[in-house]
């Protein structure tokens, strides 16, 4: 389980388009579940707080 996301990587993860990934990913940013943590503006990066969560769980 990888708690990093690109739209890129949802696109082919979901098997979507560029701008069905697109909402997707800022759908969950807007309900906090994703969080843009690169700072870049192209090829953002974004964490999966709940994932994350799981994963740093003894």
């Amino acid at each position: 389980m990888n708690p990093y996301v690109t739209v890129a990587r949802a696109e082919q993860t979901l098997k979507v388009s560029n701008p069905t990934a697109r909402h997707a990913v800022a759908f969950l940013q807007k309900h906090r579940v994703l969080k843009e943590v690169s700072g870049r503006q192209w090829g953002k990066l974004h964490l999966t707080q709940p994932i994350l969560g799981m994963i740093e769980k003894p």
